[in-house]
């Protein structure tokens, strides 16, 4: 399997790593000022609100996520839509579904053999409502 993503990975590093010794002095000077003055007010933003205003909102936020999935929003199909409706397969459709599934692989096929030998011996739950 081929990863797409390794070259275009590669070669951004071997751009990135030239660019970044280039313009070290730029962004030290200019983009990391920019950087740290904006994370300053946001802290400062963040420390004028007091902390019980944080625990209420955290509070309202959960009760609220707690009702929404406790109640749920139930949804009626509209009027006309067929309701799908399972059905109780009988022994014969059950059988076939399992002999459709020994195409999976090789655990399926010994479950089916354990369940016809079982059948033909007379025990086990072959004789009730079909393979276990």
């Amino acid at each position: 399997m081929k990863k797409r993503w390794a070259l275009p990975l590669v070669l951004t590093l071997i751009l990135a790593i030239p660019l970044g010794f280039l313009l070290y002095d730029f962004a030290r000077d200019t983009l990391a000022d920019w950087v740290l003055y904006v994370v300053w007010w946001g802290r400062q933003l963040f420390n004028m609100i007091p902390q019980v205003w944080y625990w209420v909102s955290l509070i309202i936020v959960v009760a609220w996520m707690a009702f929404r999935s406790l109640h749920g929003v139930r949804h009626e199909t509209p009027s006309g839509t067929p309701v799908a409706v399972m059905e109780n397969p009988g022994r014969v459709r059950m059988l076939y579904a399992w002999i459709e599934s020994t195409e999976r692989g090789e655990y399926f096929k010994w479950r089916l053999a354990q369940y016809l030998g079982k059948l033909l011996l007379g025990e086990g739950p072959a004789g009730r409502s079909g393979p276990p």
